[in-house]
């Protein structure tokens, strides 16, 4: 099931993380530190996934979501929410705006690649009932 996943995360280390981890199960992955990066990866390459944090220079994440909803981006791209921000009904905010799924860092490696394959297998109309 491998594809091509978008990391849009501003600290290098997480990237060096996910790229690592996401690499040895066969993904593909392109890299992302800003906001405005990611859009212009979106609107320049095609993904299969997008994992996002929400706290980014610029355009932060939540912003992201509300535009690519706006821009039919998503539900048909599925985007994942990887984030250390511990607000209550953040979960419900980020699918409100077109995120598949909500996670909080840190997360096992195992887990994080069971939720993106999940969320990669989940159709867009099963995404767009809820």
């Amino acid at each position: 099931m491998p594809g091509h996943i978008l990391v849009v995360d501003d600290e290098p280390d997480m990237r060096l993380l996910l790229r690592l981890t996401l690499g040895r199960a066969g993904f593909e992955v392109t890299e992302a530190a800003t906001g405005e990066e990611a859009m212009t990866a979106v609107e320049h390459a095609s993904f299969d996934l997008v994992l996002l944090d929400l706290n980014l220079p610029g355009i932060g994440g939540l912003e992201i979501l509300d535009a690519w909803n706006d821009g039919g981006v998503v539900p048909a791209l599925p985007v994942v929410v990887l984030t250390a921000d511990a607000r209550l009904g953040l979960e419900e905010e980020t699918m409100s705006r077109g995120g598949r799924e909500c996670l909080r860092k840190p997360i096992a490696s195992a887990d994080l690649i069971e939720r993106i394959e999940a969320a990669m297998a989940t159709p867009a109309a099963t995404v767009e009932e809820r």
